[in-house]
């Protein structure tokens, strides 16, 4: 049992892929916030931002304590964006919880989508051998 994620623990580097939909009911949202919350015990790698930065769909992206915060123009109905980041291991933490990403029209705060991530190699008794 302990092989199977042998190949994806041996590295301290995990890639978060956020798919985002608008599927409510108006033909296009407002300005939308991403708020991925970082992993306890991982930092941010900066040079993952390039591409964001340099999508013509970003707005912004702002760095707050623990949090990637992403803005966006808007979302169209039914339009599926993918955004990346990848998070580095900085602190091996035991019980590593999941993290929360939140997904919401900034002007309409109710339009919201929230989701977990964790890491692959997550233990619920041991230090977090990423």
């Amino acid at each position: 049992m302990a092989e199977r994620f042998l190949h994806i623990c041996t590295f301290k580097i995990i890639s978060i892929l956020h798919l985002t939909l608008y599927n409510g009911r108006r033909e296009e949202t407002n300005m939308v916030i991403i708020n991925v919350k970082l992993l306890s015990g991982f930092v941010l790698d900066k040079s993952s931002l390039r591409p964001l930065k340099n999508d013509p769909t970003v707005k912004r992206v702002d760095l707050e304590e623990g949090h990637v915060i992403i803005y966006l123009d808007g979302l169209k109905q039914k339009e599926t964006k993918m955004y990346s980041l990848a998070i580095e291991e900085d602190v091996p933490v035991r019980n590593l919880k999941p993290a929360v990403v939140k997904v919401y029209d900034y002007y309409q705060t109710s339009d919201e989508a929230v989701s977990e991530y964790s890491s692959p190699c997550a233990e619920s008794d041991e230090v977090n051998e990423v």
